[in-house]
Protein backbone atom coordinates (compact mmCIF):
# COMPACT_ATOMS: atom_id res chain seq x y z
CA UNK A 1 0.00 0.00 0.00
CA UNK A 2 1.14 3.32 -0.99
CA UNK A 3 2.17 6.08 1.79
CA UNK A 4 0.70 8.58 -0.69
CA UNK A 5 -1.57 8.76 -3.92
CA UNK A 6 1.05 10.40 -5.93
CA UNK A 7 4.54 11.33 -5.97
CA UNK A 8 5.34 14.85 -7.69
CA UNK A 9 9.03 13.99 -9.09
CA UNK A 10 11.24 17.25 -10.44
CA UNK A 11 14.94 16.88 -11.35
CA UNK A 12 16.42 19.86 -11.15
CA UNK A 13 19.67 21.85 -12.09
CA UNK A 14 20.21 25.58 -10.75
CA UNK A 15 16.69 26.04 -11.32
CA UNK A 16 16.50 28.04 -8.10
CA UNK A 17 14.67 31.10 -10.34
CA UNK A 18 12.31 28.69 -11.36
CA UNK A 19 11.01 26.37 -8.40
CA UNK A 20 9.23 29.04 -6.78
CA UNK A 21 6.15 29.18 -9.04
CA UNK A 22 6.37 25.25 -9.30
CA UNK A 23 6.44 25.46 -5.29
CA UNK A 24 3.47 27.62 -5.00
CA UNK A 25 1.47 25.77 -8.00
CA UNK A 26 1.68 22.86 -5.87
CA UNK A 27 0.45 24.53 -2.46
CA UNK A 28 -2.58 25.65 -4.77
CA UNK A 29 -3.43 21.97 -5.44
CA UNK A 30 -7.22 20.63 -5.08
CA UNK A 31 -6.40 17.31 -4.24
CA UNK A 32 -3.78 16.91 -1.18
CA UNK A 33 -2.42 13.16 -0.88
CA UNK A 34 0.62 13.97 -2.23
CA UNK A 35 4.58 14.47 -1.72
CA UNK A 36 6.95 16.37 -3.81
CA UNK A 37 10.40 14.62 -3.99
CA UNK A 38 12.76 17.14 -5.64
CA UNK A 39 16.78 15.45 -6.86
CA UNK A 40 19.27 17.95 -7.47
CA UNK A 41 21.45 17.13 -10.15
CA UNK A 42 24.05 18.82 -8.47
CA UNK A 43 22.99 22.47 -8.67
CA UNK A 44 26.13 25.00 -8.16
CA UNK A 45 23.29 27.74 -7.54
CA UNK A 46 20.85 28.35 -3.59
CA UNK A 47 18.71 25.27 -5.21
CA UNK A 48 19.25 23.53 -1.65
CA UNK A 49 18.71 26.76 0.62
CA UNK A 50 15.50 27.55 -1.52
CA UNK A 51 14.20 23.89 -0.82
CA UNK A 52 15.07 24.23 2.83
CA UNK A 53 13.00 27.35 3.13
CA UNK A 54 9.97 25.57 1.17
CA UNK A 55 10.09 22.86 4.16
CA UNK A 56 10.11 25.20 6.71
CA UNK A 57 7.74 27.59 5.17
CA UNK A 58 4.54 27.97 7.48
CA UNK A 59 1.97 27.79 4.67
CA UNK A 60 3.49 24.56 3.67
CA UNK A 61 0.97 21.60 3.76
CA UNK A 62 2.36 18.46 2.15
CA UNK A 63 5.86 16.27 2.43
CA UNK A 64 8.86 17.59 0.33
CA UNK A 65 11.60 15.09 0.45
CA UNK A 66 15.32 16.32 -1.79
CA UNK A 67 18.06 14.64 -2.68
CA UNK A 68 20.99 16.54 -4.10
CA UNK A 69 23.40 14.02 -6.14
CA UNK A 70 26.43 14.52 -8.73
CA UNK A 71 25.99 15.80 -11.80
CA UNK A 72 24.66 12.73 -14.03
CA UNK A 73 21.61 13.55 -15.90
CA UNK A 74 17.90 13.91 -15.60
CA UNK A 75 17.54 10.15 -16.55
CA UNK A 76 19.34 9.45 -13.18
CA UNK A 77 17.93 11.86 -11.47
CA UNK A 78 14.69 10.09 -12.34
CA UNK A 79 16.02 6.63 -11.13
CA UNK A 80 17.45 8.00 -8.03
CA UNK A 81 13.40 9.57 -7.42
CA UNK A 82 11.67 6.16 -8.08
CA UNK A 83 14.16 4.57 -5.42
CA UNK A 84 12.47 7.17 -2.74
CA UNK A 85 8.90 7.92 -3.91
CA UNK A 86 6.12 6.33 -1.85
CA UNK A 87 3.28 7.45 -4.32
CA UNK A 88 1.26 5.36 -6.01
CA UNK A 89 1.43 7.22 -9.10
CA UNK A 90 4.49 8.98 -10.24
CA UNK A 91 3.92 12.60 -11.86
CA UNK A 92 7.05 13.50 -13.96
CA UNK A 93 7.29 18.06 -13.56
CA UNK A 94 10.15 19.96 -14.54
CA UNK A 95 11.51 22.24 -12.81
CA UNK A 96 10.95 24.91 -15.30
CA UNK A 97 7.09 24.39 -15.37
CA UNK A 98 4.25 24.45 -13.00
CA UNK A 99 0.99 22.52 -13.02
CA UNK A 100 -2.70 23.69 -12.80
CA UNK A 101 -4.52 23.91 -9.57
CA UNK A 102 -6.58 21.13 -10.47
CA UNK A 103 -3.38 19.10 -11.52
CA UNK A 104 -3.77 16.43 -9.17
CA UNK A 105 -7.71 15.94 -8.71
CA UNK A 106 -7.62 15.48 -12.96
CA UNK A 107 -5.52 12.52 -12.61
CA UNK A 108 -6.80 10.69 -9.79
CA UNK A 109 -10.05 11.27 -11.41
CA UNK A 110 -8.75 9.83 -14.57
CA UNK A 111 -7.11 7.21 -12.84
CA UNK A 112 -10.16 5.68 -11.37
CA UNK A 113 -11.91 5.51 -14.00
CA UNK A 114 -9.61 2.88 -15.53
CA UNK A 115 -10.61 -0.82 -15.61
CA UNK A 116 -8.16 -3.40 -15.66
CA UNK A 117 -5.34 -1.41 -14.02
CA UNK A 118 -2.85 -4.13 -14.63
CA UNK A 119 -3.02 -2.92 -18.76
CA UNK A 120 -1.77 0.18 -17.73
CA UNK A 121 1.43 1.97 -17.07
CA UNK A 122 0.10 4.75 -16.20
CA UNK A 123 -1.89 8.20 -17.58
CA UNK A 124 -1.27 11.21 -19.86
CA UNK A 125 -2.53 14.70 -20.16
CA UNK A 126 -2.10 17.69 -22.06
CA UNK A 127 0.33 20.44 -21.32
CA UNK A 128 -0.34 23.94 -22.59
CA UNK A 129 1.23 26.69 -22.92
CA UNK A 130 -1.41 28.35 -20.42
CA UNK A 131 -4.41 26.94 -18.82
CA UNK A 132 -6.70 27.47 -21.94
CA UNK A 133 -4.35 26.83 -24.99
CA UNK A 134 -2.63 23.27 -25.75
CA UNK A 135 0.37 22.03 -26.93
CA UNK A 136 -0.18 20.05 -29.77
CA UNK A 137 -3.67 18.87 -30.20
CA UNK A 138 -6.54 17.16 -28.93
CA UNK A 139 -9.06 14.28 -30.00
CA UNK A 140 -12.68 13.93 -29.93
CA UNK A 141 -14.24 12.13 -26.83
CA UNK A 142 -12.78 12.40 -23.14
CA UNK A 143 -9.75 9.83 -23.54
CA UNK A 144 -8.37 7.23 -25.34
CA UNK A 145 -6.60 4.08 -24.56
CA UNK A 146 -3.46 3.13 -26.68
CA UNK A 147 0.11 2.34 -26.25
CA UNK A 148 2.51 5.22 -26.34
CA UNK A 149 4.09 3.96 -29.56
CA UNK A 150 0.55 3.86 -30.96
CA UNK A 151 0.80 7.76 -31.08
CA UNK A 152 3.09 8.04 -33.88
CA UNK A 153 0.51 6.66 -36.45
CA UNK A 154 -2.25 8.64 -34.35
CA UNK A 155 -3.85 12.38 -34.89
CA UNK A 156 -2.07 12.74 -31.41
CA UNK A 157 0.66 15.43 -31.48
CA UNK A 158 2.86 17.48 -29.33
CA UNK A 159 4.21 17.33 -25.42
CA UNK A 160 2.06 15.89 -23.19
CA UNK A 161 2.64 15.30 -19.03
CA UNK A 162 2.95 11.87 -18.08
CA UNK A 163 2.33 10.01 -15.22
CA UNK A 164 3.43 6.14 -14.43
CA UNK A 165 2.08 3.80 -11.53
CA UNK A 166 5.34 3.87 -9.60
CA UNK A 167 5.63 0.06 -9.71
CA UNK A 168 5.22 -0.28 -13.38
CA UNK A 169 8.10 2.30 -13.63
CA UNK A 170 10.43 1.49 -11.38
CA UNK A 171 10.86 -2.01 -13.59
CA UNK A 172 11.77 -0.05 -16.80
CA UNK A 173 14.49 2.50 -15.52
CA UNK A 174 16.44 4.48 -17.59
CA UNK A 175 19.53 2.71 -18.78
CA UNK A 176 22.74 4.67 -18.21
CA UNK A 177 25.74 5.09 -20.05
CA UNK A 178 29.27 6.27 -18.91
CA UNK A 179 30.36 9.64 -19.44
CA UNK A 180 26.46 10.70 -20.99
CA UNK A 181 24.36 12.60 -19.53
CA UNK A 182 21.45 12.71 -21.22
CA UNK A 183 18.88 9.52 -22.45
CA UNK A 184 15.81 10.49 -24.62
CA UNK A 185 12.95 10.30 -22.03
CA UNK A 186 10.83 8.09 -24.40
CA UNK A 187 13.27 4.86 -23.99
CA UNK A 188 11.30 3.28 -21.01
CA UNK A 189 8.07 4.67 -22.30
CA UNK A 190 8.82 2.63 -25.80
CA UNK A 191 9.90 -0.31 -23.46
CA UNK A 192 6.94 -0.15 -21.57
CA UNK A 193 4.54 0.07 -24.77
CA UNK A 194 6.38 -2.93 -26.01
CA UNK A 195 5.37 -5.40 -23.58
CA UNK A 196 1.79 -4.47 -23.76
CA UNK A 197 1.40 -1.26 -21.40
CA UNK A 198 -1.45 1.28 -22.67
CA UNK A 199 -1.68 4.62 -21.24
CA UNK A 200 -5.09 6.35 -20.58
CA UNK A 201 -4.47 10.19 -22.68
CA UNK A 202 -7.16 12.80 -21.54
CA UNK A 203 -7.74 15.93 -22.94
CA UNK A 204 -7.40 18.21 -19.87
CA UNK A 205 -4.69 20.50 -19.60
CA UNK A 206 -2.57 19.58 -16.17
CA UNK A 207 0.48 21.19 -17.27
CA UNK A 208 2.00 24.20 -18.10
CA UNK A 209 5.45 24.41 -19.84
CA UNK A 210 7.88 26.67 -20.42
CA UNK A 211 11.00 26.33 -22.84
CA UNK A 212 14.07 27.84 -21.73
CA UNK A 213 17.22 28.92 -23.66
CA UNK A 214 19.28 26.60 -21.36
CA UNK A 215 16.77 24.10 -20.99
CA UNK A 216 17.54 20.16 -22.54
CA UNK A 217 14.92 20.87 -25.48
CA UNK A 218 17.26 23.58 -26.71
CA UNK A 219 20.15 21.44 -26.86
CA UNK A 220 19.62 19.84 -30.37
CA UNK A 221 22.49 17.70 -32.59
CA UNK A 222 25.23 18.53 -29.31
CA UNK A 223 23.03 16.68 -26.60
CA UNK A 224 22.98 13.64 -29.26
CA UNK A 225 26.16 13.74 -30.23
CA UNK A 226 27.83 14.15 -26.62
CA UNK A 227 25.17 11.34 -25.61
CA UNK A 228 25.75 8.84 -28.45
CA UNK A 229 25.42 5.62 -26.90
CA UNK A 230 22.01 6.81 -25.55
CA UNK A 231 20.82 7.95 -28.94
CA UNK A 232 21.80 4.65 -30.21
CA UNK A 233 19.59 2.59 -28.06
CA UNK A 234 16.56 5.18 -28.92
CA UNK A 235 16.61 5.07 -32.57
CA UNK A 236 17.44 1.37 -32.65
CA UNK A 237 14.51 -0.05 -30.12
CA UNK A 238 12.21 2.70 -31.42
CA UNK A 239 12.79 0.92 -35.42
CA UNK A 240 11.23 -2.65 -34.01
CA UNK A 241 8.34 -1.38 -32.39
CA UNK A 242 4.76 -0.64 -34.78
CA UNK A 243 5.62 3.06 -35.85
CA UNK A 244 4.60 4.03 -39.08
CA UNK A 245 7.12 3.29 -42.18
CA UNK A 246 7.72 7.05 -43.20
CA UNK A 247 8.53 7.68 -39.18
CA UNK A 248 11.12 5.03 -39.36
CA UNK A 249 13.08 6.21 -43.04
CA UNK A 250 13.09 9.61 -40.35
CA UNK A 251 15.00 7.76 -37.59
CA UNK A 252 17.31 5.92 -40.07
CA UNK A 253 17.86 9.31 -41.74
CA UNK A 254 18.67 11.36 -38.87
CA UNK A 255 20.39 8.82 -37.43
CA UNK A 256 22.75 8.41 -39.99
CA UNK A 257 23.34 12.12 -40.66
CA UNK A 258 24.20 12.39 -37.32
CA UNK A 259 26.41 9.10 -36.93
CA UNK A 260 28.30 10.76 -40.20
CA UNK A 261 28.94 13.85 -38.57
CA UNK A 262 30.32 12.08 -35.21
CA UNK A 263 32.53 10.30 -38.08
CA UNK A 264 31.00 6.50 -38.34
CA UNK A 265 31.48 5.08 -41.16
CA UNK A 266 27.89 3.68 -42.91
CA UNK A 267 28.51 0.18 -42.74
CA UNK A 268 29.09 1.04 -38.84
CA UNK A 269 25.60 2.77 -38.73
CA UNK A 270 23.75 0.13 -40.84
CA UNK A 271 25.11 -1.95 -38.13
CA UNK A 272 24.18 -0.03 -34.89
CA UNK A 273 20.46 -0.16 -36.82
CA UNK A 274 20.67 -3.53 -37.49
CA UNK A 275 19.24 -2.00 -40.98
CA UNK A 276 20.42 -2.07 -44.83
CA UNK A 277 23.75 -0.76 -45.32
CA UNK A 278 22.02 1.10 -48.97
CA UNK A 279 18.66 2.18 -47.58
CA UNK A 280 20.58 3.59 -44.93
CA UNK A 281 23.50 5.36 -46.81
CA UNK A 282 20.54 6.57 -49.16
CA UNK A 283 18.81 8.20 -46.08
CA UNK A 284 21.60 9.57 -44.87
CA UNK A 285 22.34 11.56 -48.16
CA UNK A 286 18.78 12.94 -48.21
CA UNK A 287 18.77 13.76 -44.35
CA UNK A 288 22.20 15.37 -45.13
CA UNK A 289 20.63 17.62 -48.26
CA UNK A 290 17.48 18.35 -46.22
CA UNK A 291 19.69 19.54 -42.80
CA UNK A 292 22.05 21.51 -45.19
CA UNK A 293 18.75 23.53 -46.85
CA UNK A 294 16.89 23.83 -43.66
CA UNK A 295 20.35 25.16 -41.98
CA UNK A 296 20.68 27.87 -44.86
CA UNK A 297 17.71 29.73 -44.30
Amino acid sequence: MSKYKITVFTATYNREHTLSRLYYSLQRQTFREFEWVIVDDGSTDNTEELINNFKSDKINSFTIKYIKQERGGKHRAINTGLDIAEGELFFLVDSDDYITENALEKIVFWEKSINNKSEYSGLCGLSGYDKNTSIGTTFKGDYKDMRVTEQFSSSITGDRANIFYTSIFRKYKYPTFEGEWHIAPGVPYIRMATDGYKMRYFNDIIYIAEYLEDGLTKMGDRKISENFNGYTLRSKELLLTEIPLKRKLEVIGKYSYLGKKKGLKYNKIAKNLNTNIIVTYLLGRLAEVYFLLRNSK
